[in-house]
């Protein structure tokens, strides 16, 4: 099984695509932690930024994008439940 960053970088897909997987058997959270996932008990996905954003500049966005994703399920299924797993 490719990983989604492997076949994002492969496939040099356009900016803003979002590869989605249904479990991660090597993810890389913060500070270059290994971690992996659940079967079909997450969403797990890469977005590709074409943009070069320095290192230093990056961190608001392991914040941002959770925190959307999150608004955004909740409000489309009505549900005020879900829980971000920060690694």
């Amino acid at each position: 099984m490719i990983q989604q960053n492997s076949f994002a970088k492969a496939k040099d897909l356009p900016d803003g695509t979002v590869v989605v997987a249904e479990n991660q058997t090597a993810g890389r959270g913060r500070k270059g932690r290994k971690w992996v996932s659940t079967y079909k008990k997450g969403l797990y996905f890469t977005i590709v930024l074409k943009e070069k954003i320095p290192v230093n500049e990056m961190l608001p966005f392991s914040f941002i994008f959770p925190i959307s994703v999150k608004n955004a399920v909740e409000d489309l299924l009505g549900i005020d439940n879900i829980r971000i797993k920060m690694a």
